[in-house]
This record gives structure tokens, C-alpha cells and sequence, in this order.
């Protein structure tokens, strides 16, 4: 089962979407690269130990895309924030927490600033 939370038409007119994926096990943060005519161009599936969904998604200044979400572990629910490039390929991504939980709920990408 999928639920899509976010979804932003790229610069080069294609679609990308972000949420969860549930495999009958937990659920995984999923990221889908769709073109102009829906055709799809690549999807990942980023493995979580119980819980993760992508909530949020914005493109970079530089063209790449920016994910931020959940992802629970035995110590709670941190913030997930990935980078990937145009191909789908993680550039990096930095896991945000104590042991508490900690949502995301949105994303600003602010050129030679930062993200939000």
C-alpha cells in the first residue's frame, strides 16, 4: 500500500513524488520520478527498521531533490533528511533525533541558504 504525502512538478517539467510504502512488514520512505506524461522514470525504496515516510519534497537550486521525513527506530522517531540526484541516487542524507520523536512536517529550500 502506498500513501503519497507530497508530490512537486520540477523544473524540467517531471514529477516527484514522496511518502510511504508499507511491504506487509513496516513501512519504507519511497521517492517516484515521474515525466510529463505520468510514464515513470525511476522509483527507491529507502529501508526502515519499523516506520519512514517521506513527507516532504523540493528541488535544489542545483536540480537535485531534497527529502525530508520519519523514521522510527527501537529509540523513537527521528527526522530523515536525504539529498538525491536527477537518477534517483542518494548524494547524502543525515538522520535527526534524540530519544524522543521528532516529525517532519514540511521542507524550505532557500538558494545559498540552506533547508528548512
Amino acid at each position: 500500500m502506498v500513501g503519497v504525502e507530497d508530490a512537486i512538478k520540477t523544473s524540467t517539467d517531471d514529477v516527484i513524488v514522496t511518502g510511504g510504502l508499507y511491504n506487509g512488514v513496516n513501512d519504507n520512505i519511497f521517492v517516484l520520478k515521474l515525466n510529463y506524461l505520468g510514464d515513470t522514470l525511476w522509483s527507491k525504496t529507502l529501508s526502515s527498521p519499523f516506520y519512514g515516510a517521506g513527507i516532504a519534497v523540493e528541488e535544489a537550486p542545483d536540480g537535485d531533490y531534497i527529502i525530508v521525513g520519519t523514521q522510527d527506530d527501537v529509540n523513537g522517531s527521528n527526522v530523515i533528511t536525504i539529498k538525491m540526484d536527477t537518477d534517483g541516487n542518494i548524494v547524502w542524507q543525515e538522520l535527526a533525533g534524540d530519544s524522543d520523536y521528532q516529525n517532519a512536517n514540511g521542507l524550505t529550500v532557500i538558494p545559498g541558504d540552506g533547508i528548512y
